[in-house]
């Protein structure tokens, strides 16, 4: 697997803006809509966009017009994952992130995604979790990999560009809403 790493001059960028931001600008940061510096030029950010199966109208980061009136929807994640053809995953998470970065290229998204969801649990209530591929560790690390690398890997295949960016969630204990006392929700 190829791995994706940051040049050194982007690094050096980053690590002077995260000097000049105050504390209060940072902790701007740390929720879905990121406040805006405008003595940096920073706009304002809305990180929450998802695209678990396709691109999602769920969440406030992404918008669905007459332009672009929707997205591919691929099978609940749990069905290819019950295919085990690892390169079907990597290839759904490239349809997704090319309809992701067309949103993105028009203002109707942003360029970072929750997803994929790889919460490994089955659950008394309901059986498996139809957003994730399962319970099994080796098939979720599997699909895991695949979608991301799809969903990041720029078209070009060079390392120092991401096509979108997947914030992987629900990573463990998140349906449990009430575990000793410790409330996971």
């Amino acid at each position: 697997m190829r791995k994706i790493w940051p040049s050194e001059a982007n690094c050096s960028r980053v690590a002077d803006l995260v000097k000049r931001l105050t504390l209060e600008e940072k902790i701007g940061f740390l929720v879905n809509s990121a406040s805006r510096v405008s003595r940096l030029g920073i706009p304002k950010y809305e990180w929450w966009s998802q695209a678990l199966h396709g691109v999602s109208y769920v969440g406030p980061g992404t918008h669905f017009n007459s332009v672009v009136p929707g997205a591919s929807s691929f099978p609940q994640v749990i069905l290819p994952a019950a295919s085990f053809y690892a390169s079907l995953f990597e290839a759904i998470g490239k349809v997704v992130s090319t309809e992701a970065r067309a949103m993105y290229n028009v203002g109707l998204a942003g360029l970072t995604f929750w997803s994929p969801n790889v919460n490994i649990f089955q659950d008394p209530r309901w059986g498996r979790g139809q957003e994730t591929p399962g319970e099994d560790p080796l098939l979720s690390s599997k699909y895991a990999s695949g979608y991301v690398r799809g969903l990041q890997q720029s078209d070009d295949g060079s390392p120092d560009r991401l096509k979108v960016a997947a914030c992987c969630k629900h990573y463990t204990a998140y349906d449990l809403d009430n575990w000793k006392g410790v409330d996971f929700s």
